[in-house]
Order: structure tokens, then sequence, then C-alpha cells
């Protein structure tokens, strides 16, 4: 081999490790740059339960706001009768199971109770929160790429039934999460899930247990989908074992919601998955229960952004990166 064919070689040997030195660069900061970027969180071990706490959740007419990024809690419970509906919160000192698998430093939990009246009116209990803006005004605005997460389950103290089966009337008891617009006077629900047990042989529950319904509620109505007949469905077990709701809104309104096991839950195997559409802005959410057999209990509130928008200086470092390959390039070019 001659010296030139060598020269060449090496020549070409160096632009492609320095070529390679900034693609690996690059990729490595689109690595960063992909990561969800934690916007708003809360869980139920930022509150006290102490008789003098100013942060107890809820506290009559508490204004608590605990975590970042998420607005002071609201509650709003039909309460036809005495201590029919209310929040409480969890705590280590209660009787209760401290392993449950949402719970939050060393057992923390938001509950929600409501039940215990045959007539009149229904008993429920919700709790509200808006998402905080920049200038932390209350009024922030899921954006497409966001995604609002929060994690529930199910009370089953003392062998307990879960959600229940007797509901009120034509009403079934539930619990569920919703989306909202918050308004002057009074808030829309733009995406709901509701949770509730359906007897065994009855109504669209063709088998012979008792089933969980799943109902999302989005622009385009209401879609159920039942343990044991719908392929998609939630089983019992699997939300009383604790499950993580993530709601991700993306491109023109469209959403995906997954259903996916919390750590240690071990009746559900995968996440399931949903897809659908929403008509209108959600910068709030709620929580609910309507006379379930034992009480809904939530925790592990977030929003973050699954799509990422590089800061400036990042940004800056992703371009020199790049450059620098180019340059290097061009100067062993003209060696």
């Amino acid at each position: 081999m001659n010296r030139s064919n060598s020269t060449g070689l090496s020549k070409h040997r160096l632009e492609v490790a320095l070529l390679g030195f900034a693609a690996a660069g690059a990729l490595l900061l689109t690595a960063h740059l992909s990561r969800a970027a934690m916007l708003a969180s809360d869980n139920a071990a930022n509150y006290s339960a102490t008789a003098s706490a100013t942060n107890l959740w809820p506290n009559g007419t508490s204004t608590a706001n605990g975590g970042q990024g998420f607005g002071a809690w609201s509650f709003n419970n039909q309460n036809p009768g005495s201590s029919y509906a209310g929040e409480y919160l969890a705590i280590p000192s209660y009787t209760w199971p401290t392993t449950e698998n949402i719970a939050s430093g060393g057992g923390y939990i938001w509950g929600l109770y409501s039940g215990g009246q045959s007539t009149g009116n229904i008993p429920s209990a919700a709790a509200y929160r808006a998402f905080e803006n920049a200038a932390g005004s209350g009024l922030g605005t899921l954006r497409s790429g966001q995604t609002f997460s929060v994690a529930a389950s199910v009370r089953t103290n003392n062998n307990a039934l879960g959600i229940g089966t007797t509901g009120q009337g034509s009403t079934p008891a539930s619990i569920g999460i919703s989306l909202l617009t918050f308004g002057s006077t009074a808030n829309t629900p733009v995406w709901i899930v509701n949770f509730s047990e359906l007897p065994a042989n009855t109504g669209a529950n063709t088998t012979g247990n008792t089933a969980l319904e799943t109902s999302i509620t989005d622009a385009s109505g209401t879609q159920n989908y039942i343990q044991g007949v719908s392929a998609n469905a939630l089983s019992i077990n699997g939300l009383i074992g604790g499950v993580n709701l993530a709601f991700s809104l993306g491109a023109g309104n469209t959403y995906s919601f997954t259903i996916s096991p919390a750590t240690g839950n071990t009746s559900l195997s995968s996440p399931i998955a949903y897809t659908g559409s929403i008509s209108g802005a959600i910068n709030g959410a709620g929580l609910m229960d309507s006379m379930s057999a034992d009480d809904a209990i939530f925790n592990s509130m977030a929003i973050t952004a699954t799509t990422a928008t590089p800061e400036p200086a990042t940004a800056s470092l992703l371009a020199l990166a790049l450059g620098a390959g180019l340059v290097m390039r061009r100067k062993c070019l003209r060696r």
C-alpha cells in the first residue's frame, strides 16, 4: 500500500470517528430531551393529620395545597344525612393497611367515603383542584404532549366488598376521576372514568359473577368495558390491587388513557389502553366516590410532559455538538 492511500484511509477513519462522536453526542442530548418533565406533583404524605395541623386533608373548608403545580383542594359532598359523605387523610396510626400498594410515606392515602342512605338524595363525595399556570392563578390548561395521572384503589379492610353493587335506584355505586373545565360558577366535566360493579347476569354483565364495569365518557359519549365480557376490561381484583390512571392529551384533542398496575398489584398483569377525543379545555381534576360499600382511595397526583421541548441551553449544546462534527470533517477534507 502506498503512502497516499494510507493517508487517505487515515483521514477517512478520523472523519468517521469524529462524525460518530458528534452523532453520539446528539443522541445523548436527544435522549436527555425525551425524558418526561415533571410539571406538577403531590401525594398524601405531603399532608398532616395532627389536631393543630393547617394542611390536614381536608380540614373543614381547608384550602390545603400540598406538592407543587396544583391549585388548592376544594370539596363538594352531597350529604343527605349525618356523616354520609366526606373525605379524610389515611395515616399509619389509623386502622389501615400500610402495605397498600398506592400508599406513600409509610401509609398516607387520600380517602373518600359515601353511603348509608337508602332513600332520598344520593350521597357522594368529591375532591377537586385546578391546574396552576406560571402565574399561580390556578387556571393552567393541560396541553398536547402532557399527561395527568393519579393512583386509585378501593379500601378493603375487614374483607369489605370493594365498590359494592347496591347503589340507589338506577344509579350504581361507583368511584372514579373527572377532568374538568373550571368555570366561575360551575365546573364542566370534559372526560370521566367511572368504576362500578354489576351483579351476575345483570344487564350487560352476561357472566355468572359480579363484574367490574369501566365507563369512559368523552366527546363521543360513554363507552362501557365489562370484566369477563369486553376484551380490554379491568377486573375487580385488579382495581383493589391498586392502579395508576394516566390520561395523555394528543394533537387535535385526541387522547390516550392507560390503566396500569401499581407496584405490588399481582392481579393486573399488563396495562390496559383506550383512545378517544375530548371537546373542551382541561384545567382541573376531580376525585369521586358515590355510595361505595367501602372507601375510594387515591394518591400520587401528577402532570408530566410526554413530548419534550428543548430548553434554550440544551438546544444550544445540541447545535454545538453537530457543528463541531461538521467543522472537524471540513478540516479533515482539506488535509
